[in-house]
């Protein structure tokens, strides 16, 4: 493990004990991985319901203008903001996907259904103040600028996938715009 130093040459143990943390997460679910604990969707869904999740901090800032103003507010103003945002894309597809009553075969596969199916107030009740990933991996740079790339990535293949939309019918499969995006920016996050 590289070993960060400041100018007296000691190493920085909160750097260290991030690092660690990091890997203990990441082995924790890569062990639950290999003894199959995340086989079907059901169980990946409670996974990322149960984690905490941080989003972009723009989204946080964006979500809390919102959430100020929230009488005026519509589900297409807030998906503008969530959709700009893999991460919590993420966290309201998981949270609708917990929500859904046995049995019902509801399909909320974008964002905006997803908000009009859980209603502006109770989303601004469900989602208080976001963590974000700036504050998350504040000291952590090369992290940073890592995920950033990733996002910048996803995004790029979301707006590619909204453009095969376009495409002639026996390409898309029926698929609307916003449900191809989510669907190809998600995996790769």
């Amino acid at each position: 493990m590289s070993r960060t130093r400041n100018t007296s040459g000691h190493v920085h143990a909160t750097t260290i004990a991030t690092a660690r943390a990091a890997r203990h997460r990441c082995a924790r679910l890569a062990c639950g991985l290999s003894h199959g604990t995340l086989r079907d969707l059901d169980a990946w869904t409670r996974y990322f319901r149960e984690a905490e999740i941080p989003v972009l901090a723009s989204t946080s800032r964006a979500l809390e203008v919102l959430r100020a103003d929230e009488d005026n507010v519509d589900a297409s103003m807030l998906a503008e903001v969530i959709e700009a945002d893999p991460l919590m894309t993420l966290k309201l597809l998981a949270h609708v996907a917990g929500k859904r009553r046995s049995g019902t075969f509801t399909e909320t596969e974008n964002v905006t259904t997803s908000l009009v199916m859980t209603g502006i107030s109770p989303f601004f009740n469900s989602f208080g103040l976001q963590p974000t990933i700036e504050d998350w991996l504040h000291d952590q740079p090369l992290a940073l600028r890592g995920l950033q790339a990733l996002l910048r990535r996803a995004e790029r293949a979301a707006h590619f996938a909204v453009g095969f939309c376009g495409a002639p019918r026996r390409h898309r499969r029926g698929r609307d715009p916003s449900g191809r995006r989510s669907s190809t920016i998600l995996p790769r996050c």
